[in-house]
């Protein structure tokens, strides 16, 4: 209230509400005005006078929405998705006066304001095509109490909105052309596959199409994102000629349909390549591994095709522990391969030679090699002897379950390499004993470990005398399982 006293013969009193947080209902309150004779200090005439000051406090609208958030979903380029509905009500008092807005160009609204204390909003997304992907919008809805213009409880409230473009479905063949090759009434050709995927997103749905009588397929028509299909051929009424036809990969929604693989059937009264034997190159039963490592010379005797225009290419194969190597279209009887460093010590390997005339293959016999349980200097005849002690890096590192540790020493010495955990506690003993001069390999088999960082730890000196040991040296390798 302004004034609250004062002195004159004629005032104006205004009344001023300061506090709307009170809650919804009605408030009344009384002035009472007294006045006296300035003059004379005597009480006016009437005086008091009483006056009642009421007050009603009505409630806020409320906004609530009936979806926290909105999803849509298409395929780039196909149908736009349906449209979703968004409820807009008044869970308060009064009416209700909103407005909706977004920023995104490829939504949009049925209605963006009104003046309604229930309203259902269509929201719709404009274009498929958009690059695959997810794309967001933010609706924010702003609203007020139409009667007194006090903004509603929740207001603003925003709804997030998502939209996922897929990519098509996309063929994907794992092979261009299947070759096969028989003699004409004899055994049919091994049955071949290939892999049908979706390269794309969703369910690729296919359907496979041949033209030939003596080609078949194990399926036609499929409905995952990878299938394995199998081919084969006949050759029942079939001369000798080379004979096609086309295996034809469709999608109806696929972005790259069709696709097609040539089969090519060569029926033939074939002349296989003679066979042929691999040449034992070693003068002893075991190849000694040497530091630094050799070249290795493979050879085999040659094989000849007896069908004018037809040429042999070769292709070896080597395999053991922690190698499996495969040199292929060879021409010569002999090749050198750099893999003594990739051998370990006491293991056997295998390796054969395959011939091919293009349309066929023979194979070799199998040579069986066994390395030497050592690391040595030996080259041929000559020993050569390391001039210092030394602990190299094992191989292979990181290693599971097993790896080879190799030393060099200058002279006879008293030896031990042994290997730790992080914490210093010994895990194992890899020698303790008294070697010769030369290069040792020793196999730490760590299978019963569990993965992390080992340290293995050398020490070598002159045995004959009894002295101290004069060398040490450590390293760290890595176990990973």
């Amino acid at each position: 209230m302004n004034p609250a006293a004062d002195s004159c013969t004629s005032s104006a009193i205004a009344v001023k509400i300061i506090d709307t947080r009170l809650a919804p209902g009605a408030y009344t309150d009384t002035l009472v005005i007294s006045g006296t004779k300035k003059e004379t200090g005597s009480e006016a005439l009437g005086s008091p006078i009483c006056t009642v000051v009421s007050f009603t406090v009505g409630a806020r609208a409320r906004l609530v929405v009936d979806k926290s958030s909105l999803a849509f979903a298409a395929d780039s380029g196909g149908v736009l998705p349906d449209s979703a509905r968004l409820a807009v009500t008044n869970a308060g008092a009064g009416t209700l006066r909103w407005s909706m807005s977004k920023t995104q160009g490829w939504v949009k609204l049925s209605q963006d304001s009104d003046t309604t204390n229930i309203m259902t909003v269509h929201i719709w997304v404009l274009s498929t095509n958009l690059p695959p992907g997810i794309y967001v919008d933010t609706l924010m809805i702003l609203a007020d109490k139409l009667e007194t213009g006090s903004s509603a409880v929740s207001s603003p409230l925003h709804v997030p909105l998502s939209y996922r473009v897929y990519a098509l479905p996309k063929i994907l063949l794992s092979a261009q052309e299947l070759r096969f090759v028989a003699d004409s009434g004899n055994v049919l050709p091994s049955v071949q596959k290939f892999v049908v995927s979706n390269a794309g997103e969703k369910t690729l749905q296919w359907s496979a199409r041949k033209k030939q009588s003596w080609l078949d397929l194990s399926r036609a028509i499929g409905s995952s994102n990878s299938d394995t299909l199998a081919v084969s051929v006949n050759t029942t009424s079939l001369s000798a000629a080379v004979y096609s036809d086309t295996i034809s990969i469709s999608s109806p929604n696929a972005v790259n349909s069709p696709q097609q693989i040539k089969v090519v059937y060569r029926v033939i009264i074939n002349h296989l390549p003679l066979r042929f034997m691999m040449v034992r190159a070693l003068k002893q039963d075991t190849l000694a591994l040497t530091a630094p490592p050799k070249p290795l010379d493979f050879s085999w005797r040659a094989s000849s095709d007896a069908d004018p225009g037809d040429s042999v290419r070769y292709t070896l194969r080597v395999t053991g522990p922690g190698l499996d190597t495969v040199v292929g279209g060879l021409k010569d009887t002999t090749v050198s391969l750099d893999v003594m460093n990739k051998l370990r010590v006491g293991s056997s390997y295998r390796c054969w030679v395959t011939a091919t005339d293009g349309w066929a293959t023979v194979s070799s016999d199998t040579l069986t090699i066994v390395t030497s349980s050592r690391v040595t200097g030996v080259d041929d005849e000559v020993t050569v002897l390391p001039n210092s002690f030394d602990l190299f890096q094992n191989y292979p590192n990181p290693f599971n379950p097993s790896t080879t540790v190799t030393f060099s020493l200058p002279y006879a010495s008293l030896v031990s390499l042994r290997v730790y955990n992080l914490l210093g506690q010994e895990v194992a003993v890899l020698v303790n004993e008294q070697l010769g001069a030369g290069m040792h390999a020793r196999v730490f088999a760590a299978g019963n470990l569990s993965s992390g960082v080992y340290l293995y730890k050398l020490t070598a000196g002159e045995a004959s005398t009894g002295s101290a040991h004069s060398f040490v040296q450590t390293r760290g390798m890595v176990l990973t399982k």
